[in-house]
C-alpha cells in the first residue's frame, strides 16, 4: 500500500577503525511509513538478517543471524534544502551496531548536490583495543543526469 512495504537490503562495509576488515549483510522484511506528507516522511523497518564480518586483528569470521531495524525521517526544510536522519540497528548475541545519520544538503544546480554529514557507529563488544564508538564527518557532491 501506500504506507506498508516490503524491502530487501544489502550491504558491505569496510571499516578497519571499528576492527572489521569488512562486513557484509543480506536481510528482507517489512516497513511503514509513519508520516509520508509532501516535504515530511518518517518511516520504520523491521526484519531478519544475516551478517557476516571477518576480523581485522586476526583474520576470524563470525557468522550472525540478526534482527535490524531502521527509522528514516527526511525533512525538505526549503525549495532547495533537505535534512534526513536515518538510525539503524543490528541486533546480534556477540555484538549489537547502532548507527546514527544526520545529513544537510542542497541542489547546487540541474545536476549538481552537495551535502554534509554526521555519523556515528557504536560496537558494543568491538574486537580487542577497538573503540566502541567512530565517528565520521564527510562532505559530498553528486552529479544526476
Amino acid at each position: 500500500t501506500d504506507d506498508v512495504f516490503g524491502y530487501v537490503r544489502g550491504s558491505f562495509d569496510s571499516d578497519e577503525f571499528t576492527g572489521f576488515d569488512y562486513r557484509a549483510f543480506l536481510g528482507a522484511g517489512a516497513g511503514y511509513y509513519f508520516i509520508n506528507q509532501g516535504p515530511r516522511s518518517l518511516r520504520g523497518e523491521i526484519g531478519p538478517g544475516y551478517r557476516y564480518s571477518r576480523i581485522d586483528v586476526d583474520g576470524e569470521e563470525a557468522h550472525d543471524w540478526v534482527i535490524y531495524g531502521a527509522i528514516d525521517t527526511n525533512w525538505d526544510l526549503l525549495e532547495d534544502w533537505n535534512l534526513d536522519h536515518d538510525s539503524k540497528v543490528t541486533l546480534s548475541e556477540p555484538t549489537t551496531t547502532i548507527t546514527s545519520r544526520s545529513q544537510l544538503s542542497t541542489t547546487l544546480t540541474d545536476a549538481l548536490r552537495a551535502g554534509l554529514s554526521y555519523e556515528l557507529q557504536f560496537e558494543e563488544n568491538p574486537p580487542a583495543d577497538k573503540e566502541t564508538l567512530d565517528r565520521i564527518l564527510k562532505f559530498n557532491v553528486s552529479y544526476g543526469f
